[in-house]
């Protein structure tokens, strides 16, 4: 991103920051292109990803498997605003149960994949993926209706204060602020 906290380096960042054993979970979109471009792989690390399944809201759900199957491990959660308004009973579940997963959420205010395409291919006619069709839900307060802890994340030097919270068992949400237009870089751009 040429304005705003650039999501590839924020993962880049965040992942530098976690356990060589930490599992990692992405869901589907531009958050999951932007998880896969900047993942650190190092150790016995993993990543999950519904790959061409294109299930959103996987990232979450997936998550719990994870901590419920191995429950010492460091479990972290990359999704879109979009996908994780499609885990209100799994939010619900890892507030109640206080289950230890960072839910890290790339907010763009869009369903920024959608919207990219119809940039790229559609000349710009926006349908579904403007700011008065499509908004995401204040996260702070999901987070506190649900008993998780809540930080937003608006820089990439901000990321550094995330230490004790990435490495406690307390579950968070961590809001990532993006702006609108937020695009993939790829080989394919130049």
């Amino acid at each position: 991103n040429k304005k705003g906290l650039d999501p590839v380096k924020a993962v880049e960042k965040i992942t530098s920051m976690c356990a060589d054993d930490a599992v990692f979970t992405s869901d589907v979109g531009q958050n999951q292109m932007w998880v896969a471009q900047g993942f650190q792989m190092q150790g016995t690390r993993r990543l999950l990803n519904s790959c061409a399944h294109a299930a959103m809201g996987y990232s979450l759900p997936a998550a719990v498997g994870v901590k419920t199957v191995c429950p010492g491990k460091q479990v972290i959660c990359f999704t879109g605003d979009g996908g994780l308004q499609m885990n209100l009973q799994e939010l619900i579940f890892v507030g109640h149960r206080r289950v230890g997963i960072k839910c890290i959420v790339f907010n763009n205010g869009t369903l920024g994949m959608m919207r990219e395409v119809q940039l790229r291919y559609f000349q710009g006619h926006y349908y579904g993926s403007n700011r008065n069709e499509f908004i995401c839900c204040n996260l702070q307060k999901v987070a506190d209706t649900f008993g998780l802890g809540y930080r937003c994340i608006g820089s990439l030097d901000a990321i550094d204060s995330l230490n004790e919270v990435l490495s406690d068992e307390n579950p968070y949400i961590i809001e990532l602020p993006l702006e609108l237009d937020s695009l993939l870089t790829n080989r394919y751009d130049e």
